[in-house]
């Protein structure tokens, strides 16, 4: 059943692939054309759009960041014809068009090849697994936690999970202004007893001595893309990835990222339904 699913999902994007290369061909140019074609390629270009997003979401759900890129190919052009007269709104030129197709093209090839998966594969595959699974959490989830969006006397009674830490996620808690969240955090973090493990790269002003290896950095990077306000975040991730632990993280970008780079991330619904 799951292989027959795999090979329709195959199909369908060859197909959306096949189709957007020849509507890219037709589309009318930011550098102009004949304008008494644009509204029927217009018309065809956003019906494949429509279907190629409403396809992407229903396999990588909404908050997906490879869906979001596709979606932001497209850009708005404004036309004029040859007497200067505004002539409307225009979103699938050619350039555009070319781009999406490229973006399609390259989660098709992630997708085909495992490095990206449904959204519902991973929670299946670990719910169906035997062993206990490997969890970190990020400090968003530990800040639900303390709203009471999870309760984590259940899952740890559960004995499904073993739980990991990095001193990035200490380091976070002590930083928060609210004294009594401040304590609630760390209370739960003692509660949790996470094994903690040092970070897989060394930042200066972020990591500390002792709690973080000299790496190659190229994960990390992958993670961050060059945004300092994201190297904490990142550093987590590339343990996660690295150790094999599954990352809980409402951060789409950084969910993403992860499950993008062969590692393993989903959001606090998802770990709902594992906990279950």
């Amino acid at each position: 059943m799951v292989e027959n699913q795999f090979k329709q999902d195959c199909a369908i994007f060859e197909e959306l692939v096949g189709k957007g290369k020849t509507l890219a061909e037709e589309a009318q140019s930011v550098r102009g054309g004949s304008l008494d074609d644009a509204p029927k390629s217009e018309q065809k270009c956003t019906s494949w759009f429509i279907e190629s997003r409403n396809f992407l979401i229903s396999l990588f759900g909404e908050d997906d960041l490879d869906t979001s890129i596709f979606r932001k190919s497209f850009g708005t052009y404004k036309s004029m014809n040859l007497m200067g007269f505004y002539s409307g709104d225009w979103r699938f030129v050619k350039e555009d068009m070319y781009k999406g197709v490229g973006v399609l093209e390259g989660i098709y090839y992630s997708f085909k090849r495992g490095i990206k998966k449904r959204k519902e594969d991973l929670v299946k595959s670990l719910k169906e697994s035997k062993d206990r699974i490997r969890v970190m959490f990020d400090n968003d989830i530990l800040n639900k936690i303390v709203e009471g969006q999870l309760d984590i006397d259940y899952i740890i009674k559960s004995n499904k999970f073993e739980f990991y830490a990095t001193h990035i996620q200490s380091d976070q808690v002590s930083r928060c202004p609210d004294n009594e969240k401040r304590a609630m955090l760390t209370l739960n973090l003692t509660k949790l007893s996470p094994i903690v493990l040092p970070t897989e790269s060394f930042i200066l002003g972020t990591s500390r001595l002792g709690e973080a290896k000299l790496g190659d950095g190229k994960v990390l990077e992958g993670l961050r893309k060059e945004n300092q306000n994201h190297t904490e975040d990142a550093l987590i991730g590339e343990v996660a990835i690295k150790k094999g632990i599954l990352l809980v993280t409402n951060d789409k970008t950084l969910k993403s990222r992860v499950n993008s780079n062969r590692g393993r991330a989903i959001n606090l619904e998802e770990f709902k339904e594992l906990v279950k």
